[in-house]
């Protein structure tokens, strides 16, 4: 007993920092599964890219990996994204995800590369670029109506 009491404000911090380092791991891990983290890799060589509220542009020499953007929508929206790619070498695929990051539609898929969502529930969507060692450039930009 000599030892707690002599040591006491040494035992106290070090449970207060374990405390404290518990709180935060389990934010981060409620933020992850949430999908409030993103956690995409990609490299780029000779990249400019400009992003803003409704719109995403990116021209590079080499792109490989995956970039995501969120985007905040409320059930009963309608999204409307319109895309313009260039590639001229690799291959680059454009995705709307949901909140779990799985693909509710290829937007290079349709001859168009326009696309029409009605949101069902509130959360983060994302729009997902996929590129493999493609070069070249894309333009999205999006539309949110109520």
């Amino acid at each position: 007993m000599g030892v707690l009491k002599k040591y006491k404000f040494i035992w106290i911090a070090f449970i207060i920092i374990v405390l404290i380092i518990s709180i935060v791991v389990t934010m981060v891990i409620s933020k992850v599964a949430d999908g409030g983290i993103a956690f995409d890799s990609s490299t780029t060589r000779f990249s400019t890219e400009v992003s803003g509220k409704n719109s995403w542009k990116m021209s590079y020499g080499n792109f490989n990996g995956s970039k995501s953007k969120k985007i905040k929508l409320k059930a009963g929206d309608t999204i409307s994204i319109r895309v313009s790619a260039e590639t001229n070498e690799g291959s680059l695929e454009i995705e709307f995800c949901n909140k779990n990051k799985e693909k509710i539609k290829g937007i290079l898929e349709d001859s168009r590369h326009e696309f029409q969502y009605k949101v069902e529930e509130d959360g983060s969507y994302y729009i997902r670029v996929i590129g493999n060692d493609t070069k070249g450039s894309f333009d999205i930009s999006w539309k949110k109506d109520n």
